[in-house]
């Protein structure tokens, strides 16, 4: 997947747990954006930015429905400087 896990039993509670390394996270992080992070970035709210995205034919990373938030690859993303205020036609 996206992320590398492992998941561990601890015997005494016998209780699964998924583990995450911090360098996953990173690496996850440098490769993909949310659509939340991005709204902020550029002052809009979500459903504006996601308008564009799809005007301009961007895909998201995952299915929303597999991980129940929307992603995009930062390399399909490329978003002008933050504005705030500014119509969302005009931020990208």
């Amino acid at each position: 997947g996206a992320i590398d896990a492992m998941r561990v039993t601890l015997q005494r509670q016998r209780t699964q747990y998924t583990l995450v390394s911090r360098a996953s996270i990173d690496k996850f992080k440098r490769k993909y954006v949310s659509l939340t992070e991005l709204a902020s970035e550029q002052g809009q709210w979500p459903v504006h930015i996601k308008k564009m995205l799809q005007k301009l034919a961007i895909p998201t990373a995952f299915e929303k429905s597999a991980i129940g938030a929307t992603f995009y690859r930062r390399k399909d993303v490329l978003l002008a400087p933050p504005r705030r205020h500014m119509p969302a036609a005009a931020t990208l």
